[in-house]
């Protein structure tokens, strides 16, 4: 994004966003002063937006979105095999179970990256405690928590440190697992974060050097550095892919719930309340207000039924099976 040919325009984005266009169709035509839909305009509208969410401006007001990621150590086994193909290790040879080795994680749109890793010693010890409790104080905080395999990896990695460690379960949050969104809604040849990073031109990881992990693990201190860097750069592109993908993301956790009540519609998906009727939303019973919204592009309806509940007596219900 730094080095699109897009960025002279920048200021001006802003300038016409923060007047009240925020229609970015419209931003993009006036700064080319056209009112043609161009292939240039669809390249500057769609820049205009990546760069309006990625500094946060009107969206996620009144939540705290935590985006995170872990790294784990190996499992270490004492045991001899007669084979090396399809070994199925026995508990009973465990010398020391995984870890938590780091931790990185950022509020969405703020720009510092909070952190935490094993030292030396406690890799020795295989004790994650101080790390763990770190990640606890910072889920406990959150609204809603954001990773890349939640459900399956992150929390339940950090839920069986916590366990370990003496912790209780933090304060309930809302989850957005991106894997699971990316798997639901698209067909792209890889969920891995850094292709959808590639796929979306929003970022990559970065390169690890191989054995990074021994290294960490033998207590190498400049080879844990270079891992809380590799951990850091997962959040900063979880974040953006995350962005991208948030319009597709169905159901969305409720950002409305968290801001100060107004008489204003709001979006669920974002909390800005820019939002343009674009017609009619029908479930098997009634009809409701469809919506898009002119900040993160997301669409969601209105609560409140176009007909009373009585005046559809007369309709029926498919049977489900």
């Amino acid at each position: 994004m730094a080095n699109s040919k897009w960025a002279k325009y920048d200021n001006l984005i802003l300038e016409h966003y923060k007047h009240g266009d925020k229609n970015f169709s419209s931003i993009a035509k006036k700064i080319l002063n056209t009112k043609d839909f161009t292939h240039d305009v669809d390249l500057l509208r769609t820049y205009a937006k990546r760069m309006i969410n990625r500094r946060g401006i009107g969206n996620s007001k009144g939540a705290k979105i935590l985006v995170f990621d872990i790294e784990t150590s190996h499992i270490e086994f004492k045991t001899r095999v007669f084979s090396i193909w399809q070994q199925n290790l026995n508990p009973d040879h465990i010398v020391k179970d995984w870890y938590i080795l780091c931790w990185s994680a950022k509020w969405l749109f703020e720009d510092k990256i909070y952190n935490a890793s094993c030292t030396p010693k406690e890799i020795e010890e295989g004790n994650d405690k101080r790390v763990a409790q770190s990640l606890w104080n910072m889920l406990n905080d959150a609204d809603i928590v954001i990773a890349h395999n939640l459900r399956k990896f992150d929390r339940k990695v950090a839920q069986t440190r916590f366990l370990k460690n003496g912790l209780s379960l933090p304060s309930p949050y809302q989850e957005i697992d991106t894997l699971l969104h990316a798997r639901k809604q698209f067909k792209i040849s890889s969920n891995r974060l850094d292709y959808l990073g590639e796929f979306l031109e929003v970022g990559r990881k970065i390169d690890t050097e191989k054995g990074l992990w021994d290294k960490v693990e033998d207590g190498d201190a400049q080879a844990m550095e270079r891992m809380q860097m590799y951990c850091d750069q997962d959040v900063l592109l979880l974040e953006n892919v995350y962005l991208e993908m948030r319009p597709y993301i169905q159901p969305h956790p409720n950002i409305g719930l968290f801001i100060e009540k107004s008489f204003d519609m709001t979006c669920p998906s974002c909390g800005g309340n820019h939002l343009t009727h674009i017609g009619e939303y029908a479930t098997t019973v009634n009809t409701y207000d469809a919506y898009r919204c002119d900040d993160c592009n997301s669409l969601t309806r209105a609560r409140r039924a176009n007909t009373p509940l009585k005046s559809n007596l007369n309709i029926t219900s498919s049977i489900p099976r």
